[in-house]
C-alpha cells in the first residue's frame, strides 16, 4: 500500500481500477481484542447475539470491505452503461395476464372517462330543458342549420388533430414504423370507439328531439370526437416541447371535441346525456385500446445488487 492509501495495480494484462481504501479502518482481530471482553460480559444471551451481531456488521462493512479482492475492480465487471432516457419507440402489443385488467381501471380512473359519465347521469333529469333552451336560443353557432353544420366540421378537426399529433410524436430508431403502428391502433380504437356507440343506439331506443330517428343515444358525433382527442392527447405527452405549449394544445384539441358536441346539441340531434355518454364511450374505449396494444418506450433496464457487487443488465423487448 502506498502513501495515498490505496491498492497498487498489478500488471496482469487486465486493465485494474484502483479503488482508495477508507481512511482508519481496523482489522476485525484488534477489534475483536477491544470489544470481544464487553461481548462476554453481557448479562443475557440475547444481548451477546445482537452486539456480536453488530460487531460482524461493521467488520463486514469496514475492515473485511477495505482488503476485499472485489474492491478492486475490472473494467470488465464495471456496470454496463443503458442510456438515461430510452428512446421513444412506439411497438405493438398484445397484453398477457393482469395487462387486460390494469388498462381497464387505467380507462376507468381517466378523469375524460368519469367525469362526462357522472354528468351525463347528473343532467338527465333536464335533458329536455336544456334541448328546448339551446335549439331555442341557440347561443353558440346562431342558428340550428349553423349548429348541425358545425358538428361535422369541428369533428373532421379532431380527426385532423389526431391525426398530426401522431405523425409528429418521435419514432425513435425506426421512426415510419412507429408511426404506422400507432396511426394503426389509434384509427382501430375510433372504430371501435363507433362500434361501441352503434351497439348501445340499436339496445337503447331513444327519440332524438327533433323527432327525427330513435338513436338518440349516445351521441355518435361526440363518440368519436372525444375518441380523437383523448388519443392526440396520449401523442402529445410522447412528443418533446415546453409544457405549457402542451397544455394549450391538448385543452384547444378537447375544446374542439366539446364543441362538436355541444353543436349537436344546439343542433336539435342529441340531448345533453346523450353527448355526455358518447364522450365517456370515446374516452374509456381510445384509451383501453391505447394502453392495451401500444408500448411507447420497448426498452427496460433492470439492476441488480448483490453483496457488495452490483450488476447491471438491460434488455430489450419487441413486439
Amino acid at each position: 500500500m502506498n502513501r495515498t492509501g490505496t491498492l497498487p495495480a498489478q500488471d496482469t494484462g487486465t486493465k485494474r481500477m484502483e479503488v482508495p481504501r477508507p481512511i482508519g479502518t481496523r482489522r476485525p482481530g484488534i477489534l475483536l481484542a477491544r470489544y470481544g471482553p464487553v461481548i462476554l460480559r453481557a448479562r443475557s444471551h440475547g444481548a451477546r447475539l445482537f452486539l456480536l451481531a453488530t460487531f460482524a456488521a461493521a467488520t463486514a462493512s469496514t475492515g473485511c470491505a477495505a482488503r476485499s479482492p472485489r474492491s478492486v475492480k475490472t473494467e470488465r465487471d464495471a456496470p454496463a452503461e443503458t442510456p438515461a432516457h430510452p428512446p421513444n419507440h412506439t411497438m405493438l402489443h398484445w397484453p398477457h395476464g393482469g395487462e387486460w385488467r390494469d388498462a381497464t381501471l387505467q380507462a376507468l380512473r381517466s378523469e375524460r372517462t368519469w367525469i362526462p359519465a357522472a354528468a351525463a347521469l347528473a343532467v338527465a333529469h333536464w335533458d329536455r330543458k336544456i334541448s328546448d333552451w339551446a335549439t331555442s336560443h341557440t347561443p353558440v353557432f346562431g342558428s340550428v342549420d349553423n349548429a348541425q353544420e358545425a358538428s361535422g366540421r369541428l369533428l373532421g378537426y379532431t380527426h385532423v388533430s389526431m391525426l398530426v399529433t401522431a405523425v409528429v410524436e418521435p419514432g425513435g430508431e425506426a421512426p415510419w414504423r412507429s408511426r404506422f403502428n400507432r396511426i394503426l391502433v389509434e384509427y382501430g380504437a375510433i372504430a371501435a370507439s363507433n362500434g361501441t356507440t352503434s351497439v348501445t343506439k340499436a339496445l337503447i331506443t331513444r327519440t332524438r328531439p327533433d323527432g327525427d330517428g330513435t338513436d338518440s343515444f349516445p351521441s355518435g358525433h361526440s363518440t368519436s370526437a372525444f375518441a380523437s382527442a383523448t388519443l392526440a392527447s396520449f401523442n402529445l405527452e410522447g412528443t418533446p416541447m415546453p409544457g405549457g405549449l402542451r397544455i394549450g394544445l391538448d385543452a384547444g384539441i378537447t375544446t374542439l371535441a366539446a364543441g362538436t358536441a355541444w353543436a349537436r346539441v344546439e343542433g336539435g340531434r342529441h340531448f345533453p346525456s346523450d353527448v355526455l355518454a358518447g364522450a365517456a364511450i370515446g374516452s374509456f374505449v381510445s384509451t383501453w385500446i391505447h394502453q392495451c396494444f401500444l408500448r411507447d418506450n420497448p426498452y427496460e433496464s433492470v439492476e441488480l445488487h448483490i453483496g457488495r457487487r452490483e450488476w447491471s443488465a438491460s434488455a430489450r423487448v419487441v413486439f
